[in-house]
């Protein structure tokens, strides 16, 4: 239970990581066109 109790939370961080390099690339996309 443990080990499953980390990898959530580890994905749940990576999550929350990619979706805000996500919307920083998306809103560096708009400024530039």
């Amino acid at each position: 239970m443990r080990k499953f109790e980390v990898a959530t939370m580890m994905t749940k961080l990576l999550n929350r990581r990619t979706r805000r390099i996500k919307n920083r690339l998306s809103s560096l996309a708009l400024s530039d066109t």
